[in-house]
């Protein structure tokens, strides 16, 4: 029984299409229009909730976020 269970969340996990660039463009312009309303920290919380599936991918698009706030 245990072993479904695994199997169960693995499935899960490995059914979830990464995000298009399209996406994480789309989650960049979410964050930084946050930060107009509140501080550049609560865009970072933005993407790595909108990332947390993909872990992965979080350190990069906070690089790209933080990026485009200091650009400003």
């Amino acid at each position: 029984m245990e072993n479904q269970d695994k199997k169960i969340k693995a499935d899960v996990h490995t059914n979830v299409e990464p995000p298009t660039k399209e996406n994480l463009q789309q989650l960049q312009e979410q964050a930084i229009a946050a930060t107009k309303e509140e501080d550049a920290t609560f865009g970072e919380q933005l993407i790595r909730e909108g990332l947390q599936t993909w872990p992965e991918l979080i350190d990069e698009e906070l690089r790209k976020f933080k990026e485009k706030v200091s650009n400003r």
